[in-house]
């Protein structure tokens, strides 16, 4: 789920495009009035590093692990608003000082500590490799800069007798700063991949044509028990790799399974299956009915914990089905690190404890080593870790209620909450089954669609003392506009 800007959003993006419009009009102005070719040189290297910082700002001070560390950390928000402040000032400063060498390296100087210290503060707190990986470089180069200007600050004297060497130096420092930048962080900023489209071959290597033991022994019998397959329609949205629409259409159901991931579908073509038909759709935007008409049931197995939000994926889903259809959501109502050897991933937890049941995130490792035991994964256990390949994903802890809340909103009926347990009770069952027993964490939420339009049910914040599923989160109303993520 994202988070909710920050208020020093406005020095940290409306001020750094203010730059831009407040700093070039004097740069301009200043070389036309005074021409001379250090300044022409100075100038250019100036509007390149304020492009260069912008775009930078943009692209990695919107980073969700900081904005809520800055909501958390009323102190990080101080020292974040005041550094980014100094940045803007020192661009500023600059554009009236292209003229004057020692004054363009004294605001090169105040600009490099202060994005030095941004640079710091935004690792420590972030969560995000590509993040991590661009403010280690921008640490790096911020600092072989700042060396570079004060050692020319110290050799140079008068600094005002080297205006050609002043300027020359800030231009090529600039040019090595965006070439070095742009090679080093260009999947930062030009792809747009989702790491579960990075992780479709090796999902697809644990999951295979049935689904993983937990699916095959846990949720399909749950899914069977509520609605028997044979002679329904299904969607099976977030459907991955497609092992659950795959097995209910076996059992004689005809099944949309629709999924974001290209990766995911392509693989779930694969097994050419009939009565499966797999559609790309994003449930966050997509606002259209699916082709073919309503359906008999929904499922959001795991889905809907990957989303940005959880209204707007719940209001598309109760328009698709038919009046009294029913929508199933399975979701893991307990998200902690499993130490025993058959433990699917390592996961830690980026929010603080208050925000249980309100879209906690947990950072989910996804590690060839770790990544389901062979009994849990039997079909592909040799493909599990052919690449060596390491992923993470985001998940989000939403309450029962939360998700009570939201569909109910979405003008659907709550039905029931079930905590699922596996049915086979044989003392021999695989490992993961009796591990599963001993904890079970899986809840299974049932709505249904009003034959007749009822009144719309607005839900005031709770105090998250009701909880449908036992689950024991707590949970208010939700809020579309923040977003969410998932397992």
């Amino acid at each position: 789920m994202a988070t909710a800007p920050h208020p020093t959003r406005i020095v940290r993006f409306n001020l750094m495009a203010a730059l831009l419009g407040v700093s070039f009009p004097f740069a301009v102005q200043g070389l036309h009035d005074d021409y001379s070719p250090d300044r022409l040189i100075a100038t250019i290297a100036f509007m390149l590093t304020a492009l260069n910082f912008f775009h930078g700002k943009v692209v990695t001070l919107e980073d969700e692990d900081y904005n809520r560390a800055l909501i958390d950390r009323p102190t990080l928000a101080l020292a974040d608003y005041v550094l980014n402040l100094i940045v803007v000032l020192a661009f500023v400063f600059m554009a009236f000082c292209l003229k004057k060498p020692k004054l363009l390296l004294v605001s090169n100087i105040v600009l490099r500590v202060s994005d030095l210290v941004l640079t710091l503060l935004i690792r420590r707190v972030s969560h995000n490799s590509l993040v991590i990986r661009a403010q280690t470089m921008w640490l790096t180069f911020n600092s072989v800069s700042l060396a570079y200007f004060l050692l020319l600050a110290w050799r140079a004297r008068p600094v005002d007798n080297h205006p050609h060497f002043v300027a020359w130096s800030f231009l090529i420092l600039t040019i090595a700063d965006i070439i070095i930048d742009y090679a080093y962080n260009r999947k930062l900023y030009f792809s747009m991949t989702s790491s579960w489209d990075e992780l479709a071959k090796l999902w697809d290597a644990v999951q295979g044509r049935t689904g993983d033991i937990y699916r095959q022994q846990i949720i399909l019998p749950a899914i069977r028990k509520v609605s028997p397959p044979e002679g329904r329609r299904f969607l099976d949205a977030g459907c991955g790799t497609g092992a659950i629409a795959r097995s209910l259409a076996e059992q004689g159901a005809s099944v949309i399974a629709c999924d974001r991931s290209l990766a995911m579908l392509e693989l779930a073509r694969s097994y050419r299956v009939p009565r499966v038909d797999y559609r790309q759709v994003d449930m966050e935007t997509e606002r259209e009915m699916l082709s073919g008409g309503p359906v008999d049931v929904a499922l959001a197995i795991f889905s809907l914990q990957d989303t940005e939000t959880i209204a707007a994926p719940l209001r598309w889903l109760a328009e698709q089905l038919h009046p009294n259809g029913t929508l199933l959501i399975v979701f893991e109502q307990e998200i902690v690190a499993n130490t025993n050897s058959h433990s699917t991933t390592r996961r830690r937890w980026l929010d603080s404890a208050r925000l249980a049941g309100r879209g906690r995130r947990q950072l989910i490792f996804w590690e060839p080593n770790l990544l389901m035991s062979v009994q849990a994964a039997p079909h592909r256990a040799g493909e599990i870790s052919k690449d060596g390949e390491h992923f993470t994903t985001v998940t989000r802890q939403w309450s029962s209620q939360s998700y009570q809340i939201a569909a109910e909103q979405a003008g659907l009926r709550f039905t029931d909450a079930t905590v699922l347990d596996a049915e086979d009770s044989d003392r021999e069952a695989p490992t993961p089954i009796r591990y599963y027993r001993m904890a079970p964490r899986f809840v299974m939420l049932r709505f249904t669609r009003p034959a007749a339009a009822e009144p719309e049910t607005v839900l005031e914040e709770t105090s998250g003392t009701q909880d449908p599923a036992g689950t024991g989160n707590v949970a208010g109303a939700v809020d579309e506009t923040k977003p969410m993520e998932s397992t």
